[in-house]
């Protein structure tokens, strides 16, 4: 009788066992898996967020290296020039522009500064002198001929970055080129003869502190968002602005910041934290454009594949302890 018992009770206690080990084994990948994926994702959110935080860093020194070393020592060397008593002469006179190029040597370089262009204007605000410095390539200079910011200058503006009389701030110039420039009005007896005015190029500008920056540097005019120009490299590249980038240029934010693909200085392309940084205009009052740096994310997400790992080996380690612990409790 017994022996008639014993195989049905084997069957089921086979049957038992093996739904119970299903059981336990799909009760743990459950568990560690919500467990995983919630540390995963927070870690995740980590990465991201501390790769954002360095961008936004970079992004806001690129901002204060426009304004305090381009903007400041540029503004300063036009105050100096504009103050020249035979600069001031000569736009004075009837006949400036040819008087205004007497003053200056071919071969002197007294008052150029690296990177950029000088332009002296009358007090119609033509261009009567223009001239870039040697180590500023750009070919043809009737693209900085009628900045913006030198009419400003001339109708009595004050620089909000120094506050002296004058102009400063980023403008597009021919062919939406991006610039940072400044100009100091010419002043003879109380009168606006003319103004000095210093215009650099951001891509050569950014590509200076290049050491400072170390990743790819960008630039998104607000009168164009969904235009990018990078400005590291030999040359500027226009490709189509990340539209998370467009979006929140168009809130006029003084930051704004995503994650999204784009190439990387090592080459080729990957996933970057993009911060931009906004920048004023010639009236010193109205945002104008986005100075930004991509930062690769690769370099953040070290421990999140670490964690990934742990949580493997978690796994495989609770499934073992559940398989162990289910065969001994049926076979006792």
């Amino acid at each position: 009788m017994f022996r008639r018992l014993r195989a049905p009770l084997a069957a089921l206690r086979g049957s038992f066992a093996t739904k119970l080990l299903i059981g336990g084994i799909l009760l743990t990948l459950v568990l560690v898996g919500a467990v995983g994926g919630y540390l995963i994702y927070s870690r995740d959110q980590q990465t991201t967020a501390g790769a954002l935080s360095n961008s936004d860093n970079r992004a806001g020194v690129m901002r204060q290296v426009l304004e305090q070393f381009t903007g400041s020592g540029a503004f300063t060397t036009a105050q100096g020039l504009a103050g020249e008593t035979p600069l001031v002469n000569a736009l004075s006179g009837p006949n400036p522009a040819p008087a205004v190029a007497q003053l200056f040597n071919p071969a002197s370089q007294t008052t150029d500064l690296p990177g950029e262009v000088l332009l002296i204007a009358d007090r119609s605000g033509s261009a009567v002198y223009l001239r870039a410095a040697k180590d500023l390539q750009v070919g043809s200079l009737d693209a900085f001929k009628s900045p913006l910011l030198v009419s400003y200058a001339l109708n009595g503006q004050r620089c909000a970055l120094t506050g002296g009389l004058g102009a400063c701030g980023v403008d597009l110039l021919g062919g939406g080129i991006p610039a940072y420039a400044v100009a100091v009005p010419v002043v003879s007896s109380g009168t606006t003869v003319g103004a000095v005015a210093y215009i650099a190029p951001l891509q050569q500008q950014l590509e200076k502190f290049t050491s400072l920056f170390q990743f790819p540097t960008a630039f998104i005019a607000v009168s164009n968002p969904g235009t990018e120009i990078r400005l590291s490299g030999s040359s500027g590249v226009t490709t189509r602005t990340p539209p998370r980038i467009e979006a929140a240029v168009r809130t006029g934010k003084d930051v704004v910041h995503a994650t999204y693909t784009a190439p990387v200085s090592t080459g080729g392309s990957g996933q970057v934290a993009g911060s931009f940084a906004a920048v004023l205009g010639a009236d010193g009052r109205t945002v104008v454009g986005y100075v930004g740096v991509e930062v690769p994310v690769a370099p953040f997400v070290g421990d999140e594949h670490t964690d990934v790992l742990t949580i493997i080996v978690i796994t495989a380690f609770a499934l073992l302890a559940i398989t162990a612990l289910i065969i001994i409790f049926v076979e006792s």
